[in-house]
């Protein structure tokens, strides 16, 4: 639901504090996942499954997995499109990184 409301961050902040300890933890949170199958996920609807989201907000975990992890949530892309934010796929990121850092 919150997630719907645009409201997901607030309750990710919440859990952070809650269940982390504060806003320097790092948390797991369970992701329901229900993908649909057919093209264009059109079709019917597919087997739930449970992911997970990980939350990073210790500094220095933070910055080691930006130096060595690059791979993007897909969650960013549904409202980020294909952006130098949004895109999970890498070489398309490198590609918009590189015209981004030529134009400053």
């Amino acid at each position: 639901e919150a997630q719907n409301r645009g409201v997901e961050h607030v309750l990710l902040v919440d859990w952070q504090k809650k269940y982390g300890g504060g806003m320097s933890s790092n948390i797991v949170v369970p992701l329901p996942v229900v993908a649909r199958k057919g093209p264009h996920d059109s079709g019917r609807m597919g087997i739930p499954r449970v992911s997970q989201h990980v939350i990073i907000g210790d500094p220095e975990d933070a910055r080691r997995i930006a130096r060595m992890h690059t791979k993007k949530s897909p969650m960013v892309a549904n409202f980020m499109y294909n952006s130098i934010i949004g895109t999970t796929d890498y070489e398309e990121w490198r590609k918009q990184r590189e015209h981004f850092v030529t134009a400053f």
